[in-house]
């Protein structure tokens, strides 16, 4: 069976996708702009790999810290980095531990019924950002207890 050169492609691109844990849903922790990608940070401030509401694309973005957001929604993202819960969590404009980023607000609202849940995604969220949320200091952060 012959494959096209275009889906050569998309398998390439999606096996890379695979072995860096980028699929939709995915959360790390950034510090000074800086992702943490062999999971040596157990805080800072928290990005997910989702599709902003402008785009069916994912990509690396953060979340905002409004009203919904408490200790299940912390302890949910911590678990999902393998940790055992959160020790703390809040608003980035709060500390100055973690500097500050550049990626959009991409996901907001979110909400765990449970702080057992696996993932983000097991969580009601919603792509529309409000105004609140238009600023950086809004963005979550985590410390993760290890």
């Amino acid at each position: 069976m012959q494959m096209s050169l275009l889906g050569i492609f998309a398998f390439f691109v999606a096996l890379v996708c695979a072995v860096q844990g980028q699929t939709r849903g995915t959360v790390r922790l950034v510090r000074n702009g800086v992702p943490d990608v062999s999971s040596a940070y157990s805080s800072g401030i928290v990005e997910i790999f989702y599709s902003a509401s402008s785009s069916t694309t994912n990509i690396w973005g953060n979340i905002c810290d409004d009203t919904s957001f408490g200790d299940s929604e912390a302890n949910v993202i911590c678990n999902q980095l393998g940790y055992n819960g959160v020790s703390t969590y809040g608003r980035a404009g709060s500390t100055s531990s973690y500097g500050t980023d550049t990626a959009a607000t991409i996901v907001d609202d979110v909400k765990c019924t449970l702080s057992t849940y696996l993932t983000l995604d097991q969580c009601r969220l919603t792509t529309t950002i409000s105004s609140f949320c238009a600023s950086d200091t809004e963005d979550i952060y985590v410390s993760c207890s290890k």
